[in-house]
């Protein structure tokens, strides 16, 4: 048995916002349902989980182990499975010590201390 895929690339707005709304009236309303594989950032899996299928009803429970844990959970929203990762990204902080120094901060270690340090930074600088 021979199965056929029928491949189509979109072009879609460039702005996130427009796109997700593009894609969510285009190809995710109730009435269309055309559309199959859908390739998104994990960001957009929120705003879209209403209208994606739950993978663990698809595949084998096992599927997810030759994935990054991290990513599986990424991908998984209330509980459902939503996408599988085509990849991975790594973010890297990178920061001045000289501006640390020079305001008595210490490397921060949560996202609410990078925010306070930058606020503090931010505002020695423009008084300087």
């Amino acid at each position: 048995t021979t199965n056929l895929v029928n491949i189509s690339k979109v072009d879609a707005p460039m702005d996130v916002q427009s796109e997700v709304s593009f894609l969510m009236n285009r190809y995710l309303s109730d009435s269309t349902g055309s559309l199959d594989v859908l390739r998104v950032e994990a960001s957009w899996l929120r705003v879209m989980k209403d209208k994606l299928v739950d993978l663990n009803t698809v595949f084998e429970s096992n599927v997810t182990e030759a994935f990054d844990p991290d990513a599986i959970k990424a991908l998984t929203v209330d509980g459902k499975l939503l996408g599988l990762p085509s990849r991975v990204d790594s973010l890297r902080v990178y920061y001045r010590k000289d501006l640390l120094n020079n305001n008595g901060l210490s490397v921060p270690s949560t996202w609410e201390e990078l925010e306070t340090s930058a606020r503090t930074i931010q505002m020695a600088e423009r008084q300087s």
